[in-house]
């Protein structure tokens, strides 16, 4: 009575133009793109400029179809049998033997169709036909009426598809068709199970206590038996069991579960990632004909919002800990997301543990990540603040969007609540800034059509389903202040890359910087795979079309010649816009971490990139980590100490995010990157709290420590390590040398700065 599973995935698929009638070679998962490029009709999409000569692919229809049998007779003795599709891209018509199913518009919640009365034992087609995408948001945007988007066609608000794939300031515009995720035949006897939530709603030392939700499907109403168990470490901590009867339809029940001397989960840093597991067995007459399994982790979060005399405070606290937020926006790991492996998201994000972070943000612009991606954060501590897929844009309020995004949210929303490193779900991506920024010319304080999505639907569905975590609206928002507040809630900070010094940041006052970046060319080994030995003039158009913001290139020699010569050099481009790049970071990052909890967070323009590009990202397309990622590895450290410029000299910070108190000695000297003479010195004997910032030592240095060529160097010894900073007086452009030796105190001063 088990439920029987067929997997249809595989290189048992076929594709083809729909107005040919020759079959290519297919692979579920995959996408259109990968497949004619397996198929050897495309060159490699990220090369040169073939991106601009393969457009024509989202422009047309395409046919996938497979052919199976049913080996296993007993599958068509269930109750139910279903053909499901974990995630079909985007707009498509299914068919099975001839019969029409129904149709797919939306990539972002599953489909299920009830087969029993189509399937056979042999020879069995099923065939998809997928729309082009760019026709079928144009002809609803002309249906409905145009609206307002930034980046890539501004049809786009009307497809419930991965936004980025339409093109944006960081990536390529390849608008996928596909069966993106798998596809199986699944059959079921009397009920399945269709979700299930581990809520916590009490801890103390002593216990913790469990409401367990359940939601089951009956197929015709009847009576079962559901058993419960709780484990951790593989040792059976709790059972229950319990008789249901069983109404046709939706069913939801719960069970509580008290959980002795509980083990809490915390983000890294703050302690250890213990990870429980649920068993969810429905039995008839002692048979098992349904199961569910999966982990949770015991902990609270909350966001503390207090007002104070500035506005409000956003702080992250976990399990009565405030946490200072240190992190990275995610984008997804490819254009083409079949692409993206289990062992890339492990190495990703593994990246981003070491470089001490906590957090991670995921974009509204990109997908709700594999299941991979939550799983990995749970076992590393990573905090998850999870956009809505919505981005930079007006979207649609017509009934027949409402629904799709309704089923969308429901959908998701019971997939990921499970997992502890769920913080925060937000509305969406910038798109507070039509109504309250005028962007694009929409005007200033008009209600927008989707409103009904961020204040309605979305908060009602998390009152429900998840209750205990903190729906956002937007980001950034901030209560009345609306958008990009610097009193309350959180703010995006970009000012300094589009128009100035980085020095700049330090005016930035933001409570939570949800998003800030600077940025830099991929790693020189990288380059060779989209541009030729003809092509890597950093004004060519190959190199051009892989920086996509506008001025993009124009931005990275703007920026350099503040603060080093420019160079035409591409080898010495690329490590001179890296090292930039770390040093705007580390200056936006140190100041915000200096205002600790009057700051609560910092989350930097991005993490990775989904081809290979000049962009904001710290780990390149090879999975290279850039020098910038040394930088933000040792300015997000748990014990930081920080250099501020002063008017008249200088003043020494320690920022401590440890749960005890640190001390130890303090010794600050002025060196020469000329002749590594040291001018002048002071030790002193220092401590800084527990989870505080303190300004440990103001000194005033007269000119000539603080000419050209001079840096600060301050060196805290305390828990038997060194915790070092540096700081230039003087942009290392005015000294009065040659190429070569600017070259050369260059990278001496980047390996000061980076030296852990």
């Amino acid at each position: 009575m088990m439920k029987n599973k067929i997997c249809l995935n595989g290189s048992n698929w076929f594709f083809k133009d729909s107005k040919s009638t020759k079959w290519f070679s297919a692979s579920v998962p995959g996408c259109i793109h990968t497949d004619l490029a397996a198929a050897g009709k495309i060159s490699d999409p990220f090369y040169g400029t073939n991106e601009k000569d393969l457009q024509w692919i989202s422009g047309i229809d395409w046919d996938y179809k497979t052919r199976f049998d049913i080996a296993d007779k007993n599958l068509f003795q269930k109750d139910r049998i279903d053909l499901l599709f974990e995630g079909i891209d985007t707009f498509a018509q299914i068919s099975l033997n001839g019969k029409n199913l129904g149709r797919s518009d939306n990539m972002f919640h599953e489909y299920r169709f009830d087969v029993k009365s189509l399937l056979k034992e042999k020879n069995n087609i099923l065939l998809i036909n997928f729309k082009s995408p760019l026709k079928s948001s144009k002809n609803l945007e002309k249906k409905y009426g145009k609206l307002y988007a930034s980046n890539g066609d501004i049809s786009r608000v009307y497809a419930r598809k991965a936004q980025y794939s339409y093109g944006w300031d960081w990536g390529p515009c390849f608008t996928t068709s596909g069966l993106y995720k798998g596809v199986s035949i699944e059959g079921s006897d009397n009920a399945r199970i269709i979700s299930l939530f581990a809520q916590t709603t009490e801890i103390s030392s002593k216990k913790a206590t469990l409401k367990i939700d359940y939601e089951i499907d009956s197929f015709n109403g009847s009576e079962l038996e559901a058993d419960l168990k709780i484990l951790f470490n593989n040792t059976v901590l709790t059972t229950s069991t319990e008789s249901l009867k069983l109404q046709k339809g939706r069913n939801e029940g719960s069970f509580k579960v008290e959980i002795k001397d509980p083990q809490l989960w915390y983000p890294n840093g703050y302690g250890k990632q213990p990870l429980y597991k649920i068993d969810f067995q429905l039995k008839c007459k002692n048979k098992i004909i349904d199961s569910f399994s999966d982990r949770f982790g015991i902990r609270k979060i909350q966001v503390i919002q207090d007002k104070d005399s500035v506005g409000r405070t956003f702080i992250f606290e976990v399990n009565g800990i405030k946490i200072f937020s240190k992190g990275y926006n995610w984008i997804p790991a490819d254009s083409f997301l079949p692409n993206v492996t289990a062992k890339q998201y492990k190495k990703l994000l593994n990246l981003a543990k070491e470089s001490n972070a906590n957090m991670m943000r995921i974009w509204g612009g990109g997908i709700y990540e594999d299941d991979q991606f939550y799983k990995t954060c749970d076992e590393l501590g990573l905090l998850v603040w999870q956009d809505f897929m919505f981005a930079c844009a007006v979207y649609p309020g017509y009934k027949g969007f409402l629904d799709s995004v309704t089923r969308e949210a429901n959908y998701q929303i019971r997939r990921l609540r499970n997992h502890p490193c769920i913080a925060l779900w937000c509305g969406n991506n910038e798109n507070e800034a039509y109504k309250w920024d005028g962007w694009d010319g929409y005007p200033i304080g008009k209600k927008t059509p989707d409103e009904t999505i961020f204040y309605k639907i979305l908060p009602g569905l998390l009152k429900k389903l998840d209750p205990a975590t903190l729906y956002w609206p937007s980001s950034p928002w901030g209560y009345e202040k609306a958008y990009d507040s610097k009193t309350t809630g959180d703010s995006h900070s970009w000012e300094v890359w589009n128009l100035r010094d980085y020095t700049a940041y330090s005016k930035e006052t933001g409570r939570f910087i949800s998003e800030f970046g600077f940025q830099s060319m991929p790693n020189f080994s990288t380059i060779p795979s989209y541009a030729g030995a003809s092509e890597r003039a950093l004004t060519s158009e190959v190199m051009e079309n892989h920086n996509k913001q506008i001025e993009g290139t124009s931005k990275l020699y703007r920026h350099m010649a503040l603060w080093f010569p420019v160079t035409e050099d591409l080898k010495e481009f690329v490590f001179r816009t890296q090292m930039l790049q770390g040093q705007a970071l580390k200056y936006g990052i140190e100041h915000w971490r200096r205002r600790k909890f009057k700051t609560a967070g910092a989350l930097i323009w991005q993490l990775n990139d989904c081809w290979p590009v000049a962009s904001w990202s710290l780990v390149d397309y090879s999975l290279k980590p850039k020098l910038s990622y040394a930088y933000i590895k040792k300015v997000f450290s748990p014990l930081l100490v920080s250099i501020e410029k002063q008017e008249n000299g200088i003043s020494v910070w320690l920022i401590n995010d440890t749960q005890s108190k640190a001390a130890g000695k303090l010794t600050v000297s002025i060196k020469s990157l000329i002749d590594d003479k040291v001018s002048f010195e002071k030790k002193l004997n220092v401590s800084v709290n527990a989870n505080t910032s303190k300004k440990a030592v103001t000194l005033k240095l007269d000119n000539a420590h603080q000419s050209c060529g001079k840096y600060v160097y301050a060196v805290f010894e305390a828990q038997g390590r060194q915790y070092s900073n540096a700081l230039l007086f003087k942009p290392l452009k005015y000294l009065r040398l040659g190429k070569n030796e600017i070259k050369k105190i260059i990278h001496k001063y980047s390996s000061i700065e980076t030296k852990s």
